[in-house]
């Protein structure tokens, strides 16, 4: 073989390589080899592994806090107190805020308004008292002045019973108060609440100033006079009404007397002595208006029991 055959046979050689070494390249560069192909599907599968474990996870996890949430919020509806919401009224001057101011220092750590700073009520006071026999209280305190009593209205759909307060010094006010707790119970929003006569004011008026309330209370039927409950917010005073006739002029008694019966109330109610000064029967009062609320139709109005 002379040189000029072995040369162009060597130049051969060396474009095949070239030319294998190009093709080789363009596959790596166009197709990846097999064992990369596995590397990268092996890698998705884990990834999206991953992500199932870690959607799972959460899931669980928010599983668990409403659980939680649940249970919290079933213990603490189990274990908390019951509240009330008591509304004390009555004339003007009969010892409301008083009675209120003597509460909080009988039954709390809340300070006291002194008795001699003590003012004629023209709004609102309140006073909350936790964990007296068991039972959240709240008491609110409206001003008895005749121009005030329309507030009463505002309150009466939330309270879950009543103290309506009497002076029981006051002779001639006695059956005025009368009236107008009538008038006040013959309103639809307080249907079931427990109302307790509170004669105030016994340490000055004695069992004679109690006697007197409980005549003028308990001596007719609650709600039974219909010139008693012709107004529902219980303002006003006592007016005498024209009795009701006839075509004839003769008394129909049978038609008053089914109108006093549609208006009476169903309530739990009781008259009681009791002495915001001394604080005899505050104690008592509040023991029976708990006792009549607790279970009560009201109650379960309210509450939803």
């Amino acid at each position: 073989m002379n040189s000029h055959t072995a040369s162009h046979i060597k130049k051969k050689i060396i474009a095949r390589e070239k030319n294998f070494k190009k093709s080789r390249e363009k596959e790596n560069t166009s197709t990846p080899p097999q064992h990369t192909t596995f590397l990268i599907r092996t890698n998705a599968r884990k990834d999206q592994r991953k992500n199932e474990r870690e959607r799972e996870r959460k899931k669980k996890e928010d599983q668990r806090r409403a659980m939680f949430s649940l249970i919290h919020g079933l213990c603490e509806w189990t274990f908390s107190k019951p509240e009330m919401r008591i509304l004390i009224v009555g004339l003007d001057s009969s010892g409301k805020t008083s009675m209120l101011e003597k509460m909080k220092e009988m039954f709390s750590d809340l300070q006291p308004i002194p008795k001699e700073h003590i003012k004629p009520t023209v709004g609102l006071n309140v006073a909350k008292i936790e964990n007296f026999l068991g039972v959240q209280w709240t008491f609110w305190d409206l001003g008895g002045l005749e121009r005030l009593r329309p507030i009463w209205l505002k309150y009466y759909r939330e309270s879950h019973g009543i103290f309506f307060l009497v002076d029981s010094t006051d002779e001639t006010r006695i059956d005025e108060a009368r009236v107008v707790c009538n008038r006040m119970l013959a309103n639809t929003d307080l249907l079931n609440a427990p109302v307790l006569i509170v004669a105030n004011k016994i340490d000055e008026s004695g069992l004679e100033g109690l006697t007197m309330v409980k005549t003028a209370f308990e001596s007719s039927a609650l709600n039974s006079n219909s010139n008693d409950t012709n107004r529902a917010d219980g303002t006003g005073t006592a007016t005498a009404s024209a009795p009701t006739t006839t075509k004839n002029g003769i008394l129909d008694s049978k038609k008053k007397k089914k109108k006093e019966d549609a208006s009476a109330t169903p309530i739990a109610k009781r008259v009681m002595g009791a002495s915001a000064f001394t604080g005899v029967g505050i104690k008592e009062a509040v023991e029976w208006m708990c006792n009549a609320v607790n279970g009560s139709e009201r109650q379960r109005e309210l509450d939803f029991v």
